[in-house]
């Protein structure tokens, strides 16, 4: 069996996997183009290098990473169902509790056959089940960079990704018109949800979210941008869910997220966080939004300062919970050419009235 990996093409680190031109199980010849790929500045194909029958690993619109196995060529005829299965495994089948898992923590589950019913984790990375990642990552880390500077290269090329966000977050940050406030939000009483994605880490983002876009509304200056001296102000409410585990930082955006009830907002974001671990996340849903959120709250922060995004005017970021304190601080960061901080605050104190309004209904349940 010969396998063929993703290739080295310019500066990028990761490519698109843009067409399948057979199925798994088909035969191909040498130097047949078997799969068509993009970078940043180009398409081309890969050839099989052997006569044999293939077999996919990644589906087109998939983004691997340079060195990854893609194909693979068998010597002789398999049942292509069977092998699909042991290559692409559900988290249902690797976890009776149906926990979401990344495809690099799931390959690694695999292949050292790991134990995760003692992972209480609504999603597993890498780092869970591989604790030297890290450590492994920051090691190779030093080493380039020893080797770069033997060989007299002092500079380092960034990646698409971090050129991309660099780009983004440059349009509001060079101004240097932006501030950030922050208000204390108490967590009693609130109702927690029942979603393995929230539930064990504690998260108040459904319930944030659900009430966030109701209130751009009422403030639409943070539902806008500045461009040429102009406010532009969005029609739409469209959220932006900031994801940044395993595959680098990406927006999934909730859209028309104001006339959304809090249970589909719930399902929603969940799956967006599903589709991140997959890496199933189309471009249609990581454009578009109008404004972001941030949770950091499984993260053990006490409070931060975001960034914002490109043609937006501010984003809601989200702390840990103060366990002593039952409380969590949420940060908004505002760009002053649009509003001001009389203004922000007065967003900030109805969001944290209106979560914390959800407890009553708890409170008087109780008392019924």
């Amino acid at each position: 069996m010969l396998e063929i990996i993703a290739p080295k093409e310019n500066v990028d680190d990761k490519l698109l996997i843009s067409k399948n031109n057979y199925k798994s199980g088909d035969k191909v010849l040498k130097n047949d183009e078997v799969m068509d790929l993009e970078t940043s500045k180009t398409v081309f194909s890969i050839e099989a290098e052997a006569d044999g029958y293939i077999e996919y690993l990644v589906s087109p619109g998939t983004t691997v990473d340079v060195g990854q196995v893609i194909i693979r060529i068998h010597d002789t005829a398999f049942n292509s169902d069977e092998i699909s299965k042991d290559v692409v495994i559900s988290a249902t089948a690797i976890d009776p509790e149906k926990k979401v898992i990344s495809l690099k923590a799931q390959q690694y589950i695999l292949e050292h056959s790991i134990d995760i019913t003692h992972i209480n984790k609504p999603f597993i990375s890498l780092s869970d089940v591989d604790p030297s990642a890290i450590a492994k990552k920051s090691e190779n880390k030093s080493k380039s960079i020893a080797k770069e500077v033997v060989l007299g290269v002092i500079a380092k090329p960034i990646g698409l990704g971090k050129q991309t966000e660099i780009e983004a977050l440059s349009h509001v940050q060079s101004s240097g018109l932006v501030s950030t406030i922050f208000v204390n939000v108490d967590t009693p009483n609130i109702p927690k949800s029942e979603n393995i994605l929230f539930k064990s880490s504690g998260s108040y983002l459904p319930v944030i979210a659900y009430e966030v876009p109701r209130l751009l509304k009422k403030y639409p200056m943070l539902n806008a941008y500045f461009e040429n001296n102009n406010i532009m102000q969005y029609t739409d409410v469209n959220i932006g869910i900031a994801l940044d585990i395993d595959d680098g930082l990406k927006v999934y955006t909730v859209k028309n997220a104001d006339t959304l009830t809090m249970q589909a907002m719930e399902t929603s974001i969940g799956e967006g966080i599903y589709s991140y671990f997959r890496k199933t996340l189309t471009p249609d849903k990581i454009k578009g939004s109008t404004f972001t959120i941030t949770d950091l709250s499984s993260f053990g922060v006490d409070r931060f300062i975001p960034l914002i995004n490109y043609k937006q005017s501010a984003i809601l970021g989200i702390s840990s919970v103060d366990k002593k304190l039952d409380r969590f601080t949420l940060s908004l960061s505002f760009d002053h050419r649009i509003t001001e901080g009389k203004l922000a605050s007065l967003f900030l104190t109805d969001l944290a009235a209106a979560i914390t309004s959800h407890s009553s209904s708890v409170t008087n349940e109780q008392k019924v």
